[in-house]
């Protein structure tokens, strides 16, 4: 997206201070963490697989969650601080299978010059960590 600065997206409803800390709490009970890219931890959780929430902060830092129950939230990774974009993602052998920009808590502000920098964002974030995204693996979610 050159040119265009970050898209911050507030939280749809993690602004209530006892619904995010419920949230964390859920997540710590489930023995989940945020994983920031770049780390050992982010490189194994692409290696070995499986489902993940991601969101890139209004930093432009990106963060995965092993979505370990439905209960997992994507405000978890940047405690419900505004964001570029949220979604899930699925890894198998070693890049994305699928990525989508879906999330209960987090929803993209309608950019007309960039409509889908919401998506962008994670797909950039996850290209620029070194992740393998096939353009048949990006799946917007129909807002």
């Amino acid at each position: 997206m050159p040119g265009a600065g970050p898209r911050s997206v507030a939280p749809a409803e993690a602004t209530d201070e006892d619904l995010l800390n419920q949230e964390l709490a859920d997540a710590k009970a489930a023995g989940v963490a945020p994983i920031d890219a770049g780390t050992k931890a982010f490189d194994e959780a692409v290696t070995n697989g499986g489902k993940y929430l991601w969101a890139v902060g209004a930093d432009g830092k990106l963060r995965i969650l092993y979505e370990a129950s439905r209960k997992i939230k994507h405000s978890v990774m940047f405690r419900g601080e505004p964001v570029q974009g949220a979604g899930d993602v699925i890894f198998e052998q070693g890049r994305a299978r699928m990525i989508s920009d879906q999330s209960g808590h987090y929803y993209p502000i309608l950019d007309l010059e960039v409509p889908d920098s919401y998506l962008q964002s994670g797909v950039n974030a996850f290209r620029d960590a070194g992740v393998d995204i096939p353009d048949e693996a990006i799946q917007p979610y129909a807002w």
